[in-house]
């Protein structure tokens, strides 16, 4: 069941999205050729303790295994909650997604933003601005969690 929220639950929510905001923004203007994905991972997560914050995703644990970082970034194919790595270096082209969770006065904040490594093909752009529009409709339909498939695409559901 999950507890109806008063008005400084509401606020104090709303503060945690604020902060994981705070933190995407800060990284989107990093996202460009020749940065890796532990350059992004590591200045969220510096960005994260700035903000008096504290990673959710970090030390996540499934069974035995546990999130090794304080961001998720995918690039491309990757469906999402990606690992920063220093071996993945974005190049022109890449679509690069960011999502930020994090815990904020006993609050989660999460938020997620997909930023295009400039130039990138115009077909690509005009997919990700479908997307945009189909899930900013509401739907009757419930739909499937990615998180799930994620966890078993990636060998973490193993």
């Amino acid at each position: 069941m999950i507890p109806i929220k008063d008005k400084d639950g509401i606020s104090r929510m709303r503060e945690a999205c604020s902060i994981a905001a705070t933190v995407l923004e800060s990284l989107k203007p990093l996202v460009r050729p020749g940065i890796t994905t532990m350059d992004l991972e590591e200045a969220g997560r510096a960005e994260i303790a700035r903000l008096g914050a504290k990673s959710a995703c970090y030390g996540y644990q499934h069974g035995s295994r546990r999130y090794p970082a304080h961001t998720c970034i995918s690039v491309n194919e990757e469906v999402v909650h990606g690992i920063p790595s220093y071996k993945r270096v974005l190049r022109e082209g890449d679509i690069v997604s960011l999502d930020i969770v994090l815990e904020y006065n006993g609050y989660i904040g999460d938020n997620a933003f997909t930023v295009p490594v400039s130039p990138v093909n115009p077909k690509v752009m005009e997919t990700g601005s479908a997307t945009s529009r189909t899930r900013s409709r509401p739907s009757s339909r419930p739909m499937a969690t990615v998180s799930s498939a994620t966890w078993w695409a990636t060998g973490w559901g193993s």
